[in-house]
């Protein structure tokens, strides 16, 4: 269960203290934090060449989507280390490449403010926003009908 957020941070809440693999069976995660996680394992193992169209920022944890990408990276990895045949394959190509890609792209990326690997203030903030009409849970969705012929 996550936790409510700090004061400041409405909206959002602190991950689970454990990942969801093996709850109830007993199973302890591997590692205890994404912070282990991405210093123990995920830097060891990334042989990512930064520069020119790829970024990362050593204070990965100031931005908030690359905390939220790299958390589901750690707790899938936690999920599917227990899959004896696949599941590390998986989690490469599956979750790994597709998070890494948007993590490291140096122009539109959570890290594109950020420089040689040096955090930078100036993250675009949160998506705006409008408030839904009274009726939208119940409203019909408007879906464009496919044209045959």
């Amino acid at each position: 269960m996550a936790a409510p957020a700090a004061d400041g941070d409405e909206g959002w809440e602190e991950p689970a203290a454990e990942p969801a693999a093996g709850a109830g069976q007993g199973l302890q995660p591997h590692f205890s934090t994404v912070e282990a996680f991405v210093s123990d394992y995920l830097s060891l193992v990334s042989e990512v060449r930064t520069g020119g169209p790829l970024v990362w920022c050593a204070s990965w944890w100031a931005h908030s989507e690359a905390v939220a990408r790299l958390t589901a990276l750690w707790l899938a990895w936690e999920a599917l280390r227990l899959e004896p045949a696949t599941g590390m394959s998986n989690w490469w190509t599956l979750h790994f490449d597709p998070h890494m890609r948007v993590l490291l792209d140096a122009e539109r990326g959570p890290f594109a403010s950020c420089t040689r690997g040096q955090h930078q203030e100036g993250k675009p903030g949160p998506l705006p926003l409008t408030e839904p009409a009274e009726d939208w849970k119940t409203a019909p969705v408007r879906r464009p009908v496919p044209q045959t012929g």
